[in-house]
């Protein structure tokens, strides 16, 4: 049992990690990460258009624009609804497939948007089935509450900083 709860530790303090990337991502593109998100998912599978997701693609549905006061947690749990047989081994899998599929997208547009909301919702899948979804946003802000861990400057000043650019936002946010 130890095992177990120490593998669910592990994947928890590296989603936090993956979690921080992703909002660095997202900061140097201009959008929100939680608005982009709940327009993508908002309530529905944006690929079936249904509450809970029947497995069907038919198109994927129009991006929303409505704002969203969620929690990160609360969007953990929509998506759990939206998808009730997600698995862990699967959202690993999956989340891998997204990645990998942001740097194939034309320019930073609709499409980014959406691989980004991906991302981020498989990110969420994978806390959500660990079971660390409840205490994610503290121990996230906890991680980050006096700046970068690695370079211990309030931003970042490590190889991996990137200028912000000047990019519009499919989620209403400029």
């Amino acid at each position: 049992m130890a095992k177990a709860d120490g593998d669910k530790e592990s994947i928890h303090r590296l989603a936090i990690r993956a979690f921080a990337w992703l909002c660095g991502v997202a900061s140097q593109f201009g959008t929100d990460l939680k608005q982009n998100l709940y327009a993508h998912f908002p309530g529905i599978c944006p690929y079936c258009g249904h509450e809970v997701c029947d497995g069907t693609k038919v198109k994927r549905m129009p991006i929303t624009t409505a704002p969203t006061n969620m929690s990160w947690m609360e969007l953990a749990e929509m998506l759990a609804k939206i998808y009730p047989k997600n698995t862990l081994s699967k959202s690993i899998e999956k989340l891998g497939e997204e990645v990998s599929e942001l740097p194939f997208t034309k320019g930073v547009g609709q499409s980014f948007y959406e691989e980004l909301a991906d991302v981020t919702a498989r990110l969420l899948a994978i806390v959500y089935l660990v079971g660390t979804h409840k205490t994610f946003e503290q121990d996230l802000f906890d991680r980050f509450k006096n700046g970068c861990p690695s370079c211990q400057q309030p931003k970042c000043a490590g190889p991996f900083f990137l200028e912000p650019r000047s990019v519009g936002s499919v989620s209403g946010n400029s």
